[in-house]
């Protein structure tokens, strides 16, 4: 992993590091409570329901809003003290991007390259490729006006991208996009990861998020609940559940809730589930009933958790949302 040296003078090998971060509304409101992470160079998602404060965190990260406590460090510069240079550095798509629809698509993108400081010349060249790589080149001399929301969404994560950012920041980013959009936006997404930027999405989009994103961090209330890698929070989300299919299973529900190391059973339609705190001693019970009993074992397996499961684990903990 690369490591950068920012205003601080100090080495990360972080691209994104928050500490204490929080943010009070005038009303006594907390959107963001304490929320301290270290985003690595990749896809990190932010993963939460609605009103959970991933959009005020983003908001809060990109400059457009001023935290009430804490701070974070982009690519080692601070966003309060070093706020220009940490800005220069990062693109953002909102929920809801602006536009003037009386311009052309190419005109919009190359008037906020040129509010980015880039020359005519870069603008222009840069305005091209974004149009055609975003899929809006046969439209880029259309005013905005005449693009449907799709296309609009299109032309905002072009507009992200027009300085050429390191960092990137996507707020509910598919919102408007239908299927086939949606999958070619998850496509752009990995590619542009692919090429060594580092990509943060905020969703409420689980299986949108599980194809795209390397790391998560589950926010709920405004505060972070859970975070990692996908693969690790996977491999660790409920870790001790078999399914199992036997011949007879009443006979072994029987045998297994005798034992100190079961945590529970389920038999529902036809499905024997099974939580154990000792894996092997599981497998050693079933193979020696089914052996006392003539018992065909039919199956025999670790439950795989999936992203809906550690999320839904996650704010089990916390009671939901409540954010903004």
């Amino acid at each position: 992993m690369s490591t950068h040296l920012g205003n601080t003078g100090k080495v990360t090998e972080y691209v994104i590091e928050i500490e204490g971060l929080s943010k009070t509304y005038a009303n006594k409101f907390t959107a963001v409570s304490n929320l301290s992470v270290k985003v690595p160079q990749g896809v990190f998602g932010l993963l939460g329901p609605n009103g959970a404060g991933k959009t005020t965190t983003i908001q809060i990260l990109v400059g457009a809003m001023k935290p009430s406590a804490g701070t974070a460090r982009i690519l080692g510069h601070d966003i309060l003290r070093d706020s220009l240079t940490s800005r220069k550095l990062i693109g953002f798509l909102p929920e809801r991007p602006g536009f003037y629809d009386e311009m052309s698509g190419r005109r919009f993108l190359c008037y906020m390259g040129e509010l980015s400081g880039l020359s005519h010349r870069e603008v222009s060249s840069r305005a091209t490729e974004l149009l055609e790589w975003v899929g809006l080149k046969r439209w880029g001399d259309s005013p905005i006006s005449q693009y449907s929301a799709g296309m609009r969404q299109r032309l905002g994560l072009a507009q992200s991208l027009i300085n050429d950012p390191q960092v990137l920041f996507l707020d509910e980013p598919t919102a408007n996009l239908d299927p086939l959009g949606r999958a070619d936006f998850i496509n752009k997404v990995r590619e542009l990861a692919g090429q060594g930027k580092t990509i943060v999405i905020s969703t409420h989009i689980i299986p949108e998020m599980e194809q795209m994103a390397d790391h998560i961090g589950i926010i709920a209330r405004g505060k972070l609940v859970v975070e990692g890698s996908i693969k690790e929070l996977l491999h660790n989300s409920r870790p001790g559940i078999y399914r199992i299919n036997v011949s007879q299973p009443e006979l072994l529900v029987k045998e297994l809730e005798a034992r100190d190391f079961i945590v529970k059973t389920s038999l529902k339609d036809g499905q024997f589930l099974v939580e154990t705190r000792d894996g092997d001693k599981l497998s050693a019970t079933i193979v020696a009933f089914c052996s006392e009993q003539h018992q065909q074992l039919r199956l025999f397996e670790p439950v795989r958790a999936d992203l809906q499961q550690v999320f839904q684990e996650a704010l089990e903990r916390v009671g939901g949302s409540d954010g903004s």
